[in-house]
């Protein structure tokens, strides 16, 4: 159940396209197709897992503090975070999240922190991001389209 982290490759466009969360998690993550868009600062993101492929995407965001007042620009924003509808509940997102402290100081080594918002009206990516290592803030980002949203962070490791 081996999973792994890597930079988003045009050969992977129709297999990211193929990924899907379902209706009721759309407003939290987005439409796939508007996710891969090229947007300066984000580096999109594939979640892999040996047997399956592609299960999963997310985005790392270096430019998360000039959108959001209570980020530091040594924080590496993470977006978008989710697993294809067909293999959550497996631990991919888990074991994904845990990965993003190593993947992230290795490839973005100018930050110390990741961080990310969750909406409040989804306990089970809570519930994940906590078990991956993330830390609830105990502050709200209220600015969000679907609602309130807790702030939590992740150290990195400096090597």
């Amino acid at each position: 159940m081996m999973i792994s982290l890597r930079k988003f490759e045009e050969a992977d466009r129709s297999a990211v396209l193929a990924l899907s969360v379902a209706t009721s998690q759309v407003p939290f993550v987005g439409e796939v197709a508007e996710l891969l868009q090229e947007v300066e600062g984000m580096h999109r993101q594939v979640i892999e897992n040996q047997d399956k492929g592609i299960v999963g995407f997310f985005r790392f965001d270096t430019n998360f503090a000039k959108c959001h007042e209570f980020a530091s620009k040594t924080e590496l924003g993470v977006r978008s975070f989710f697993i294809d509808q067909r293999y959550q509940g497996r631990g991919f997102g888990q074991q994904a999240c845990k990965a993003i402290r190593e993947y992230a100081t290795k490839h973005f080594a100018e930050f110390n922190t990741a961080v990310l918002t969750v909406n409040c009206k989804n306990p089970s990516a809570i519930n994940a991001y906590i078990k991956a290592g993330f830390i609830d803030s105990g502050e709200l980002y209220l600015g969000g389209t679907a609602g309130p949203q807790h702030i939590m962070r992740m150290a990195l490791n400096k090597i």
